[in-house]
This record gives structure tokens, C-alpha cells and sequence, in this order.
């Protein structure tokens, strides 16, 4: 199902006055001054509605009975929606039948300001939906070349690290502590090669063979 066959309420006002405006006499814009209280023509609560790409103002009677519903007319995205020239709290609606091109006018007052400020942002947020609706924003992607050049390299510092003057990194760290020993396993043991006896010479005794030791003529020895 489309989803603007759904009505949503965007706001509710639980207090709000209607009045019947009189046509504008001031150059400085619609005043509410001269809104006399038999001008009144509503007290009660004001539902803000919105299906599709249009919005509603329902003023709702204090016993829950609907009292007149009213389109909101949008022109550049933008609601016909005034606001009088000497209070913050009134606005001046405009209504436009599209048949006929006649408009109205219907002055709305409100007790608090937050009411008056929600309501007046409620129709700005419509107004809002229609220009994204009509024309929607475009992702624009950098057109600029960010790849790398021939030969050219990215620098990265590394806490910890240290460059000699060649630029070759020392690991400082990793060099000073030495791997522990296997866990159960005993120390390898030690050698060292026995002393030799008191007077004897390091070397090998080197002594002339028995057989030769008469003749004197051979100059090999036994080893």
C-alpha cells in the first residue's frame, strides 16, 4: 500500500482560538489588536494532519466533536501562513479554493507560546517534505585524484620507534630482554677442561723411538 494513503497526525495543540479576521487596514500587516472577543469563532484543540502532499487543520470542540477542517495551501514550498504584526502567538491563515480562486482568511491565537511555535513548525516541516520530494538531494563525489604518484610514499610515525641517521628503525625494546628459559627445563651444564699436572708442559711428549734411539741417523719421532 502507498504509504500517502496514510494519515498522520504531526502535531496536536491542545488549546488553541479561532477568529474571523477582518480585511487587512494596516500597511504594517495584519494586527491582532483589533480582534474583538464576538469575533471568536472557536476554542478547543487543533490537530495538524498530513496525507500524501497535503495538510490538514482540524479544530476539535472541547467535547471531542469535529468543529471544521481546514486545507493548508503551500506556494513555493512554503504555507500561506502570516503572522500578525504585534504578537508572536497569532497567525493569520490563509485559505485558498482552488476551484474558485477565493480565499479566506482565519486568525489563529494561541495561549503559550510552545503551542504557537509548534504549530508553526509542524506546517514548515511539510513545506520542507514537498521541496526534498521535488527536487532531492544529490551525493556529490570528489572529483579530485587522491591515488598515489610514481615514487610517492606515505609517511607513518609509530610511537616507540627510532630512526638512526641511515633511517633504519631500532627496536630498542625487542633487542635488550632476552627470550625466558623453557619452563621446566634445567640450565645446560658447564664444561671445562682438566688442569694439567704441576711441572708438566701443555704440549705433547714427544719421544725418539727405541728402535732408534742407538743409530742416531733417522730424524722422525713417535708420536
Amino acid at each position: 500500500m502507498d504509504p500517502a494513503d496514510f494519515e498522520q497526525t504531526v502535531a496536536i495543540i491542545p488549546e488553541a482560538h479561532a477568529y474571523k479576521v477582518p480585511p487587512m487596514r494596516d500597511i504594517r500587516g495584519f494586527l491582532c489588536a483589533g480582534w474583538k472577543e464576538e469575533d471568536n469563532i472557536f476554542r478547543g484543540r487543533l490537530s495538524v494532519k498530513t496525507m500524501g502532499d497535503s495538510l490538514s487543520v482540524e479544530m476539535i470542540k472541547p467535547d471531542g466533536a469535529l468543529f471544521t477542517k481546514v486545507p493548508v495551501t503551500f506556494e513555493d514550498f512554503a504555507p500561506l501562513l502570516e503572522k500578525a504584526h504585534d504578537s508572536s502567538r497569532y497567525f493569520i491563515l490563509i485559505v485558498k479554493d482552488q476551484a474558485s480562486g477565493r480565499t479566506a482568511h482565519i486568525g489563529l491565537g494561541f495561549p503559550s507560546r510552545e503551542d504557537a511555535f509548534d504549530f508553526k513548525v509542524a506546517l514548515q516541516d511539510h513545506g520542507k517534505y514537498l521541496r526534498r520530494k521535488e527536487a532531492p538531494p544529490t551525493l556529490t563525489m570528489p572529483t579530485e585524484d587522491l591515488s598515489l604518484r610514481s615514487g610517492q610514499t606515505i609517511q607513518v610515525n609509530i610511537p616507540g620507534m627510532h630512526r638512526s641517521a641511515s633511517g633504519s628503525a631500532k627496536a630498542k625494546a625487542v633487542s635488550s630482554f632476552a627470550p625466558p628459559p623453557g619452563k621446566g627445563f634445567a640450565s645446560p651444564p658447564s664444561f671445562s677442561a682438566p688442569a694439567p699436572a704441576s711441572g708438566q708442559d701443555e704440549w705433547a711428549d714427544f719421544t725418539a723411538s727405541p728402535a732408534d734411539t742407538t743409530s742416531g741417523t733417522d730424524d722422525w719421532v713417535d708420536f
